[in-house]
């Protein structure tokens, strides 16, 4: 139930990650630009902004893409800061002789660093599988995630104490009361709970994967799996989606626990 209300938190909240294309390389605009919506389609993050959207908010600074940043950080940080989001996902699109290839990178805008990179060889031109971009999202969803969920903090409004002119004896104060350790506490029990399950999300979506190589020996040598085309496909979505929601619910875990250490 908890790691649900926290997928949901994530889900709901403001998009705070783009994918934006910085360069290509023997490829028409065209091209690149189909290859950029199935990247954004199918690399499963948290809180990420809809291509389409993207382009609509680039259009009104007159841009397409960042091509003309010419691999500068303060240039990305710029775009970033236009599409209002704390990270962006930088995709380069490359075709040599036959091989078309990606390479993605994950950039932090308020720091101008990239934290996280993946190079993909595509199966096909044209063509970008959901189980390429697995274990690239994973890591950039436990980057992204904590900061969709952190719990904003409350204004305290200000107290004005009218002094009263100085007594020859000072009033007597009470004790201060104790101070009560149940925010800690509910946090650290929420972040035991998110982690539960994402080690649950994980086990499940292990055992999921484990099942799409088992089969039985063919004639020809080659292992022959019992599940039909259609099977092995939604076997395999389930896998994915299992294993990126375990990969987020742990890092909500680790950034509560944390917070619940802070407040106690």
């Amino acid at each position: 139930m908890v790691s649900q209300l926290l997928l949901l938190l994530a889900l709901t909240a403001e998009p705070n990650t783009a994918t934006i294309l910085v360069r290509r390389t023997a490829v028409t605009p065209a091209e690149a630009n189909a290859l950029m919506q199935k990247v954004t389609q199918r690399l499963a993050v948290p809180g990420l902004l809809e291509f389409s959207d993207s382009q609509r908010t680039l259009s009104t600074f007159a841009l397409k893409d960042g091509t003309t940043c010419g691999g500068k950080p303060d240039c990305h940080a710029e775009l970033g800061r236009q599409l209002q989001v704390g990270w962006l996902v930088l995709v380069s699109v490359s075709q040599i002789a036959q091989d078309q290839s990606l390479a993605l990178e994950l950039f932090n805008v308020g720091s101008e660093q990239v934290l996280e990179r993946e190079s993909l060889l595509l199966p096909k031109k044209g063509e970008v599988p959901t189980a390429m971009l697995d274990g690239f999202a994973a890591r950039v969803s436990a980057r992204v995630l904590p900061a969709l969920v952190e719990p904003k903090k409350l204004d305290v409004p200000v107290v004005t104490t009218l002094l009263r002119p100085l007594e020859t004896k000072p009033p007597v104060l009470p004790p201060p009361p104790p101070r009560s350790h149940a925010g800690g506490i509910v946090l650290g029990a929420v972040a035991l709970a998110a982690i539960g399950a994402g080690v649950g999300l994980l086990v499940n979506g292990l055992n999921t994967q484990a099942k799409l190589s088992q089969g039985t020996p063919g004639e020809d040598g080659r292992i022959r799996s019992t599940l039909t085309g259609s099977q092995a496909n939604a076997a395999n979505e389930s896998a994915t989606l299992q294993l990126g929601l375990a990969a987020g619910a742990g890092a909500v875990g680790l950034a509560l626990g944390i917070t619940a250490v802070v407040v106690w």
